[in-house]
């Protein structure tokens, strides 16, 4: 068995997850892959190592000025 499935089914899960975290849960069912391996099969994929940008979030005073 490949490790390509389970990645796919992991990051369509959660996009966000790191090669790393990948790595350590397929580690956990006996799959045994090469961190550099799952992130070219990312990118293959069109999953690219990115986290979202933590934003900060508004304040009341902000909130008044915008009218949320």
């Amino acid at each position: 068995m490949t490790a390509r499935a389970p990645c796919r089914r992991l990051n369509k899960k959660n996009p966000t997850v790191s090669a790393k975290d990948l790595q350590k849960s397929l580690e956990h069912a006996n799959i045994s892959v090469d961190e550099s391996s799952i992130r070219k099969t990312q990118n293959k994929n069109g999953v690219h190592g990115r986290t979202p940008q933590k934003k900060p979030l508004l304040s009341e005073r902000k909130k008044t000025l915008l009218h949320i």
